[in-house]
């Protein structure tokens, strides 16, 4: 859970809001085919549970006031990237 204060009041966003938030922004983006496995715990979670978790390809930490996201992302062959 990530809380926010500001003029107004507190504001709660859920750590799996801002995941399916950000990943279906990424992969609705042009040239980005999927997401990766970010690591060997959720290919591990992937095969043992034979779907994909909702949280594959991306890392969500927020430290000292700041939201730090990583993205791992599978691009469409040929694409040209910036």
């Amino acid at each position: 859970m990530i809380k926010l204060e500001n003029h107004l009041g507190w504001i709660d966003i859920s750590h799996e809001f801002l995941v399916n938030l950000i990943v279906n922004t990424a992969t609705n983006c042009f040239g980005v085919a999927g997401m990766s496995n970010c690591n060997n715990r959720q290919g591990l979670k992937a095969k043992l549970l034979h779907k994909e978790p909702l949280d594959k390809g991306i890392l969500v930490r927020y430290k000292k006031e700041k939201l730090i996201v990583d993205l791992h992302i599978l691009v469409i062959y040929g694409m040209n990237i910036s």
